[in-house]
């Protein structure tokens, strides 16, 4: 295998101990992770393409005179189909380059070894002393089969082999996007442009019906395009649009929820509260008046100001609270916080 020769070579020839090599696990994840990033590659390479040539046959079909002819009261107009189709091209373009860049990481051989010690997943192969070249290698691809195979034969015992392999390959590139921050953000932006550009084609897809087009032949290339970029990015973005579809329909739900229970608790506090001022006197503070006997609250600590709003217990006119302190106070307990007299009946 050039790629284990390769790492074999180089760390033979800084005479270490130990050779590190990615074990078969992080080998067969490597392997899925590129194998599904070099069909993105076609698959966007194959959308340009097809979006180039319905670009060029608008030139071809249509006439100028085209935008004139077309309803100003319609959703939609073929300009906007035109700047939907440069916005599928260029998010097409940019996928492809993007996909370029992990690929080339995937067989960057130094960044991959970084990222199997990173995520543990190697075979640590000890050399022994005084073998010459070749013999090193032949110890080193012996060592690697035998811990690869002992592996694998765990796995197979427990049947975990193709689930762990995609868990890893996942983890794998989240690992490589975490290397460079400019691809995660351009990720999350790719993400966006094409939720942009699926809502329109569907839109576009739903009113159809409506829109004048002169020539029927480009009308139904345009049809036939949105539908496979609609396809294809189901496809490549599942588990984006799933997550987004589950938000679109349970997030008015939790919103509801919330709030209905923000009102709820609001009013159990209100009736409360009114519970509590039945019982007891609740009056306006004025520091003036009792300016030598009370200065602050004892539940929450802090002094009272003019205007607040107290509550005085039937245990002492000096023992005075916040009405909110002493609300709170009395869910918990059903005596004076200060000389523990019951002022109220216990629940």
């Amino acid at each position: 295998m050039n790629y284990q020769s390769q790492l074999n070579d180089s760390l033979i020839e800084q005479n270490q101990t130990q050779v590190y090599l990615p074990n078969f696990l992080f080998e067969q994840a490597r392997n899925q992770l590129l194998k599904k990033n070099q069909i993105k590659i076609v698959v966007s390479s194959i959308k340009y393409c097809l979006g180039m040539l319905v670009i060029i046959l608008k030139l071809i079909l249509q006439t100028n005179q085209i935008d004139d002819l077309v309803d100003d009261s319609f959703l939609f107009s073929l300009k906007n189909i035109e700047y939907w189709l440069y916005l599928v091209v260029i998010h097409s373009f940019i996928g492809i380059v993007q996909y370029k860049i992990i690929q080339k990481f995937l067989i960057n051989n130094l960044l991959v070894l970084s990222l199997a010690l990173k995520m543990d997943l190697v075979n640590i192969i000890v050399l022994e002393q005084g073998l010459n070249q070749q013999q090193l290698e032949q110890q080193i691809q012996e060592q690697n089969e035998l811990q690869n195979q002992q592996l694998v034969d765990r796995l197979l015992l427990f049947d975990q082999r193709n689930i762990t392999i995609t868990k890893i390959s996942e983890e794998l590139y989240e690992k490589l996007q975490g290397k460079n921050k400019c691809l995660i953000f351009l990720n999350k932006f790719m993400i966006l442009i094409f939720f942009i550009i699926e809502m329109f084609a569907i839109l576009f897809l739903f009113y159809s019906s409506e829109i004048y087009v002169i020539d029927t032949l480009y009308y139904y290339i345009c049809m036939s395009y949105m539908i496979l970029v609609v396809i294809i990015g189901l496809n490549q973005y599942f588990s984006t649009f799933a997550l987004a579809f589950l938000y679109i329909i349970f997030l008015p739900i939790i919103i509801g929820y919330q709030i209905y229970q923000w009102f709820r608790k609001r009013e159990e506090r209100s009736m409360e509260k009114k519970k509590v001022v039945d019982i007891f006197d609740e009056i306006i503070f004025d520091k003036k008046e009792h300016q030598n006997d009370i200065n602050d609250c004892a539940i929450c600590m802090c002094s009272f100001e003019d205007n607040d709003k107290v509550i005085i217990l039937t245990c002492s006119e000096k023992h005075v609270f916040h009405t909110d302190c002493i609300v709170d106070w009395l869910k918990l307990n059903s005596n004076c916080p200060l000389c523990r007299k019951q002022v109220v009946d216990e629940k």
